[in-house]
């Protein structure tokens, strides 16, 4: 896979699994065909296990499983930045995310995106709702 060009937060990766919105399919199918690859957060990841309805666990399963998802683990370096972006969008995984979002520059597909907006531009979120 080469590079990624989108960052799924928590409630991209519950659309996908509760099949509420066809956007993150849609751009799952363009990865797909073009070797590009979608990131999301460990933290996004439990958050979405701790939150994804029992019947939609392997939609979920099937999600992370993909070559074109590829799960960031939260580095020890990146702790003191996740935490200080935690302060403004008040959910430690949206703040992982963000910051992949930063490291990337690509846009964040997310369900909060009131939050994400305060502090990322408004050409890098990408409103599910």
């Amino acid at each position: 896979m080469s590079e990624p060009i989108r960052v799924l937060d928590t409630g991209a990766l519950l659309a996908y699994a509760h099949q509420t919105n066809m956007h993150v399919p849609s751009q799952l199918a363009y990865c797909a065909d073009r070797d590009l690859t979608m990131q999301t957060s460990v933290l996004c990841v439990a958050e979405a296990y701790r939150d994804c309805r029992r019947e939609a666990l392997d939609m979920l399963e099937v999600l992370l499983a993909l070559p074109s998802i590829e799960i960031i683990e939260c580095k020890v370096e990146d702790a003191d930045m996740v935490g200080k972006i935690a302060r403004t969008v008040e959910r430690l995984s949206l703040a992982h995310s963000c910051l992949l979002v930063f490291a990337i520059d690509m846009p964040l597909m997310t369900t909060d995106a009131g939050r994400a907006g305060k502090v990322l531009e408004s050409g890098l979120v990408w409103n599910l709702n």
